[in-house]
């Protein structure tokens, strides 16, 4: 049994830190399979948080398991178990997230390394564990297709692909990398998405709930993408087009239909604005990776502004804030409809 130092860690935990809205909605899956040209792999979280992760051949075979216990929020420990040879024991790195798709990558990259994950020193790599001095291996380009599964038969699958296309601005044809995902609920096609990545270009259609693209130059102001989008990213981002936008139509619907609904609005709103909670305060179309509405156009208003959660209690330069708070709640009870929303949205939705 090998064991990890763990005072090893060459690289910042944040590195690949995608913001809290990704990780909870990526902590909603049950199941994730990373499908490799030689290997499959599958994760499985348990109700704990804890998952287990088996790596198969091409033909079912197992060749490995690997476990990913939680000791805290952002800690955990990581077993290693080969069908032949040492068993593998190390402590995760603090702050680094565990993802389902890591612990497939992780544990398809301990296979590759063989032995020398056993009898070598081992350190952290680009994220993930392998035995020190060894050349870098790029495990994104490795993959072939991912498919992420929630509970109520929710499923996204992001399958690469390389071909000719035409350019939906400049209408040149252009051969490069894409993924395509597809969103499904219970095998009934919902909504799908497109990463272009020589374009940086992401497109979705989710129909009777939203449609768009974005691009680099749409991203100027905040500097354009934040984070490179890959293949597990657009699965987490279709769930998440298809849970904030429904719960909005759902809200705007039963809003419309009750009487009292902007009392009711402006009390669920701003609890949350105060409280400094997941919601409308953290810059979550700026939080790493994930699109949200109303909330994501109240933190890019804030950001011009200056304002943060704090600000809501600061009565001397509130008024700065107001006018974003007042937005977001009209946002809300507009159901994404009307002049509420500011830069960027009129062009993603």
């Amino acid at each position: 049994m090998e064991t990890l130092p763990a005072g090893r860690r060459p690289e910042p935990p944040d590195r690949d830190d995608r913001g809290a809205t990704y990780y909870w909605l990526e902590g909603q899956a049950l199941r994730t399979r990373t499908a490799f040209s030689d290997a499959v792999v599958v994760s499985e979280r348990g109700p704990d948080g804890d998952f287990s992760t088996r790596l198969t051949d091409l033909q079912g075979n197992e060749i490995a398991r690997l476990n990913v216990d939680r000791v805290g929020a952002t800690d955990s420990v990581v077993v290693y178990q080969p069908t032949q040879g040492n068993v593998l024991r190390a402590n995760g790195r603090s702050g680094l997230r565990t993802p389902l798709d890591w612990g497939n990558e992780q544990a398809y990259s301990l296979w590759k390394d063989g032995t020398e994950s056993s009898t070598n020193r081992l350190e952290w790599q680009e994220g993930v564990i392998r035995p020190a001095g060894k050349a870098k291996r790029d495990l994104k380009r490795a993959i072939v297709e991912i498919r992420t599964e929630w509970n109520g038969g929710f499923a996204a699958k992001a399958v690469k692909k390389r071909g000719p296309r035409k350019n939906l601005v400049t209408g040149a044809t252009w051969n490069g990398d894409a993924v395509i995902t597809t969103f499904t609920k219970d095998d009934v096609v919902i909504g799908s998405t497109e990463w272009y990545a020589d374009e940086q270009l992401f497109v979705w259609r989710f129909r009777g709930l939203t449609e768009g693209d974005v691009d680099a130059s749409r991203l100027q102001q905040v500097g354009g993408w934040r984070f490179t989008p890959d293949v597990a990213w657009t699965n987490i981002q279709a769930y998440a087009f298809y849970q904030f936008h429904t719960k909005m139509n759902d809200e705007h619907r039963v809003a419309r239909a009750n009487p009292g609904w902007a009392g009711r609005l402006v009390g669920l709103v701003m609890p949350t604005l105060s409280a400094n909670q997941p919601g409308c305060d953290n810059l979550h179309w700026l939080d790493r990776s994930v699109f949200r509405p109303c909330c994501d156009s109240h933190d890019y208003c804030y950001e011009k502004r200056g304002c943060s959660s704090s600000s809501w209690w600061q009565w001397w330069s509130s008024w700065r804030c107001d006018g974003c708070n007042i937005a977001a709640v009209a946002c809300f009870a507009s159901g994404l409809r009307g002049p509420y929303y500011p830069y960027p949205y009129p062009y993603w939705f």
